[in-house]
Formats: C-alpha cells, structure tokens, sequence
C-alpha cells in the first residue's frame, strides 16, 4: 500500500495545513482506515503520546491530531490528497475516535 505512504507525507508536506514528520501510528491509523471496515483510534489527542513516551517536536503532535480529526470528519480539501484516486478511496474509510463522540462525522459508534 505504498499509496498510504504517499497520502500521509502528502498531508503532512512543509507548507501544508498539517506540515510535520507523520509518526508511526499516523501511518498506522491511514493504513487501517484504508485496510478495514471501521477503525476505532484510542489516545491521538492533546500534545503528548498516549504512552508518554518521548517523541520529537518535528512530529508536531497537536496538527497530526488535527489531520487525524480531519480524516475522520470527511472535512479534507482537495489539496489535501496527492491525487484523485486516493481522495475517493478516503471517502470509503470508517475511522472514530474513541474519546471524542462529538467530532462531525463521529456521531454514532461503529
């Protein structure tokens, strides 16, 4: 799925809205999203990890949240996605946060 790859360093380009390195479980949560049915994402919030464990600032952790809360409520631009494909292939995906009901587009559990 190396689409994946180019979808998540595209989104997380310099310049763009949500400029940082992706982390591990960014690539992980776009990977599922695109893998699976439905996703459920627990912790991907605040400044920290969910584990606190150290992380570098060039993750910029608060807008890789901000992409995450994106992808979830459907609420990318166009410019967003490196190409066509891939930004219908996202209109597809299920993915929740399990701590924030209230996120548009994350009214109902999975």
């Amino acid at each position: 799925m190396e689409f994946v790859s180019a979808f998540v360093h595209h989104l997380r380009r310099d310049g763009g809205a949500y400029a940082g390195k992706p982390t591990t479980g960014f690539h992980a949560a776009a990977t599922m999203a695109f893998a699976c049915d439905t996703v459920t994402l627990y912790g991907f919030s605040g400044t920290a990890t969910l584990d606190g464990h150290a992380i570098s600032k060039s993750h910029g952790l608060e807008l890789e949240h901000a992409a995450l809360d994106a992808l979830i409520s459907h609420t990318l631009t166009y410019s967003d996605f490196p190409d066509e494909r891939t930004r219908i292939a996202w209109q597809g995906t299920r993915m929740w946060h399990a701590h924030a009901p209230d996120l548009p587009g994350n009214t109902s559990t999975p």
